[in-house]
């Protein structure tokens, strides 16, 4: 008997099958949802088993989104580099945030 995977394990493979799907939907779509949550809640998910797998994420969510369309926004004058370090930067800070709320209620 196969013993069960780990909740970290089982974290990350429901945060790339969730960007995974929606990089597909927004490659589908003529204009990608772009919203932030999409791409956070795979963060939020590994982060609050390990960090450093979030941080991991967070590059994949920033990708995803690239690939998927969400990246560069639509009629802004930045390159696609920079706003995908400033999706990077928000994701990360997401993760470390989940992390202190972790420790916080891991406490009482």
């Amino acid at each position: 008997m196969l013993p069960s995977p780990s909740p970290l394990r089982r974290a990350v493979v429901l945060g790339f099958a969730w960007l995974l799907s929606w990089t597909l939907i927004n490659a589908s779509r003529e204009q990608a949802v772009r919203s932030t949550l999409i791409f956070a809640a795979p963060v939020v998910w590994v982060a609050w088993h390990d960090v450093r797998a979030a941080f991991v994420m967070a590059g994949i969510g920033t990708l995803s989104a690239l690939a998927g369309g969400a990246i560069p926004h639509p009629g802004s004058r930045e390159p696609a580099f920079i706003e995908g370090l400033f999706a990077y930067y928000k994701l990360s800070i997401l993760a470390v945030c989940t992390v202190l709320v972790r420790r916080h209620v891991r406490r009482e």
